[in-house]
């Protein structure tokens, strides 16, 4: 009966570990393939005649709909990597995504429904 706790215990630990990864490797894959297709954040606010709520969106790589927390958690990633003290980041892309992250906040804030 001690063996098949002993044995029980590692095969739960396994799975919880396996599920861990596996969120954080499709999180990475989704965030890759967000950043790969929208292009980066100053080539999105040079095209165009004005930052749309789609554009705020694209730049965050999320789609319009999205939750507040979803919002939060592309910001605080993308952020870091665009911060002007990051290396290879930019001021300009920097608040481009910050200026895109305070308008749909904004708007989602204002939304009745979100609440």
């Amino acid at each position: 009966a001690l063996s098949g706790l002993i044995l029980a215990g590692p095969a739960w630990l396994y799975g919880l570990c396996v599920g861990i990864l596996l969120g954080y490797m499709i999180d990475t894959v989704r965030a890759k393939t967000a950043s790969g297709s929208t292009g980066t954040a100053s080539e999105t606010s040079q095209t165009g005649s004005g930052n749309t709520e789609a554009d705020a969106y694209q730049q965050l790589g999320l789609l319009p709909g999205a939750s507040i927390a979803e919002v939060k958690k592309a910001w605080r990633v993308r952020s870091r990597k665009a911060h002007p003290d990051a290396p290879g980041g930019a001021a300009e892309d920097f608040m481009a995504l910050k200026s895109a992250y305070e308008k749909i906040l904004a708007q989602l804030k204002d939304d009745p429904a979100v609440h």
